[in-house]
Protein backbone atom coordinates (compact mmCIF):
# COMPACT_ATOMS: atom_id res chain seq x y z
CA UNK A 1 0.00 0.00 0.00
CA UNK A 2 2.71 2.13 1.08
CA UNK A 3 4.22 1.72 -2.59
CA UNK A 4 1.11 2.52 -4.22
CA UNK A 5 0.97 5.65 -2.40
CA UNK A 6 4.38 6.52 -3.20
CA UNK A 7 4.13 5.51 -7.07
CA UNK A 8 1.31 7.51 -7.02
CA UNK A 9 3.13 10.80 -5.50
CA UNK A 10 6.39 10.28 -7.76
CA UNK A 11 4.13 9.81 -10.98
CA UNK A 12 1.83 13.08 -9.85
CA UNK A 13 5.53 15.39 -9.78
CA UNK A 14 8.06 13.61 -11.68
CA UNK A 15 7.60 15.75 -14.57
CA UNK A 16 7.42 19.78 -14.76
CA UNK A 17 4.52 21.25 -15.99
CA UNK A 18 5.99 22.11 -19.28
CA UNK A 19 6.20 18.29 -20.03
CA UNK A 20 2.66 17.65 -19.26
CA UNK A 21 1.58 20.47 -21.59
CA UNK A 22 3.99 19.15 -24.60
CA UNK A 23 2.18 15.97 -23.56
CA UNK A 24 -1.04 17.00 -24.00
CA UNK A 25 -0.07 19.31 -26.64
CA UNK A 26 1.52 15.94 -28.65
CA UNK A 27 -1.58 13.83 -27.93
CA UNK A 28 -4.02 16.59 -28.79
CA UNK A 29 -5.80 16.55 -25.80
CA UNK A 30 -5.71 12.69 -25.30
CA UNK A 31 -4.73 11.88 -21.55
CA UNK A 32 -4.57 8.30 -22.32
CA UNK A 33 -1.71 9.04 -24.62
CA UNK A 34 -0.62 11.79 -22.92
CA UNK A 35 -0.29 9.54 -19.85
CA UNK A 36 1.49 6.76 -21.44
CA UNK A 37 4.36 9.65 -23.35
CA UNK A 38 5.02 10.56 -19.20
CA UNK A 39 5.22 6.86 -18.11
CA UNK A 40 2.81 7.62 -15.65
CA UNK A 41 -1.25 7.04 -14.95
CA UNK A 42 -3.94 8.32 -16.62
CA UNK A 43 -5.04 9.61 -12.86
CA UNK A 44 -1.65 11.59 -12.04
CA UNK A 45 -2.29 13.53 -15.34
CA UNK A 46 -5.71 14.31 -14.51
CA UNK A 47 -4.61 15.66 -10.72
CA UNK A 48 -2.38 17.74 -12.78
CA UNK A 49 -5.36 19.13 -15.05
CA UNK A 50 -7.40 19.43 -11.47
CA UNK A 51 -4.10 21.31 -9.95
CA UNK A 52 -2.89 23.53 -12.50
CA UNK A 53 -5.34 25.88 -14.69
CA UNK A 54 -2.47 26.99 -17.66
CA UNK A 55 -2.37 22.82 -18.15
CA UNK A 56 -5.94 22.25 -18.10
CA UNK A 57 -6.27 25.09 -20.46
CA UNK A 58 -3.33 23.78 -22.79
CA UNK A 59 -5.67 20.66 -22.72
CA UNK A 60 -8.52 22.24 -24.39
CA UNK A 61 -6.41 24.51 -26.61
CA UNK A 62 -5.30 21.02 -27.90
CA UNK A 63 -8.71 19.48 -28.24
CA UNK A 64 -9.46 22.39 -30.43
CA UNK A 65 -6.70 22.32 -32.79
CA UNK A 66 -7.70 18.97 -33.53
CA UNK A 67 -11.45 20.24 -34.07
CA UNK A 68 -10.24 23.18 -36.34
CA UNK A 69 -7.89 20.34 -38.10
CA UNK A 70 -10.70 18.15 -38.49
CA UNK A 71 -12.84 20.90 -39.94
CA UNK A 72 -9.71 21.74 -42.29
CA UNK A 73 -9.94 18.36 -43.50
CA UNK A 74 -13.76 18.10 -43.83
CA UNK A 75 -14.14 21.77 -45.85
CA UNK A 76 -11.26 20.30 -48.48
CA UNK A 77 -13.84 17.19 -48.87
CA UNK A 78 -16.19 19.20 -49.51
CA UNK A 79 -14.22 21.88 -51.93
CA UNK A 80 -13.42 18.21 -53.86
CA UNK A 81 -17.01 17.26 -54.24
CA UNK A 82 -17.47 14.54 -51.98
CA UNK A 83 -20.94 13.81 -51.32
CA UNK A 84 -20.82 12.19 -47.68
CA UNK A 85 -18.82 15.14 -46.39
CA UNK A 86 -21.47 17.68 -48.49
CA UNK A 87 -24.34 15.73 -46.76
CA UNK A 88 -22.75 15.82 -43.05
CA UNK A 89 -21.33 19.49 -43.11
CA UNK A 90 -24.65 20.76 -43.71
CA UNK A 91 -26.72 18.27 -41.49
CA UNK A 92 -24.21 19.87 -38.61
CA UNK A 93 -23.35 23.19 -39.83
CA UNK A 94 -26.09 24.28 -42.28
CA UNK A 95 -28.98 23.86 -39.76
CA UNK A 96 -29.52 27.39 -39.50
CA UNK A 97 -30.41 27.19 -43.20
CA UNK A 98 -32.67 24.44 -43.12
CA UNK A 99 -30.45 21.53 -43.83
CA UNK A 100 -31.48 20.02 -40.20
CA UNK A 101 -32.79 16.30 -39.80
CA UNK A 102 -35.75 16.82 -37.68
CA UNK A 103 -39.26 15.54 -37.52
CA UNK A 104 -42.07 17.34 -39.59
CA UNK A 105 -45.76 16.75 -37.99
CA UNK A 106 -48.64 17.83 -40.45
CA UNK A 107 -52.24 17.29 -38.94
CA UNK A 108 -55.49 18.27 -40.06
CA UNK A 109 -59.15 17.54 -38.78
CA UNK A 110 -61.57 19.06 -36.36
CA UNK A 111 -63.81 17.55 -33.80
CA UNK A 112 -65.73 15.77 -36.15
CA UNK A 113 -62.99 14.11 -37.93
CA UNK A 114 -59.55 12.34 -36.59
CA UNK A 115 -56.42 14.00 -36.70
CA UNK A 116 -53.96 12.24 -39.44
CA UNK A 117 -50.06 12.97 -38.52
CA UNK A 118 -47.76 12.90 -40.77
CA UNK A 119 -44.14 11.93 -39.47
CA UNK A 120 -40.89 12.08 -41.44
CA UNK A 121 -37.79 13.54 -41.93
CA UNK A 122 -34.88 13.59 -44.29
CA UNK A 123 -33.08 10.58 -45.10
CA UNK A 124 -29.50 10.44 -45.57
CA UNK A 125 -30.08 9.40 -49.50
CA UNK A 126 -32.48 12.35 -49.96
CA UNK A 127 -29.73 14.83 -48.54
CA UNK A 128 -26.91 13.25 -50.07
CA UNK A 129 -29.18 13.99 -53.57
CA UNK A 130 -29.27 17.38 -52.64
CA UNK A 131 -26.07 17.88 -51.88
CA UNK A 132 -25.30 16.67 -55.25
CA UNK A 133 -27.28 18.65 -56.96
CA UNK A 134 -25.90 21.62 -54.96
CA UNK A 135 -22.30 20.02 -56.24
CA UNK A 136 -23.51 19.92 -59.59
CA UNK A 137 -25.00 23.15 -60.00
CA UNK A 138 -22.18 24.63 -58.43
CA UNK A 139 -19.69 22.84 -61.04
CA UNK A 140 -21.94 24.58 -64.01
CA UNK A 141 -21.60 27.97 -62.52
CA UNK A 142 -17.66 27.69 -62.46
CA UNK A 143 -17.97 25.88 -65.90
CA UNK A 144 -19.84 29.13 -67.31
CA UNK A 145 -18.09 31.47 -65.22
CA UNK A 146 -21.20 32.63 -64.06
CA UNK A 147 -21.95 33.59 -60.66
CA UNK A 148 -25.52 33.14 -60.07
Amino acid sequence: MADDITKAVRSYSQHSDEEVIEALQNSRGLVRYAAAALGVTRSAVYQRLRANPEIAAAREEAKEDQLDRSEHALFAAVDKGEAWAIAFHLKCIGQSRGYIERQRVEHSGDEEHPIRLRVGRMSDEELVQKATAITNRLAAIKGNGSHG
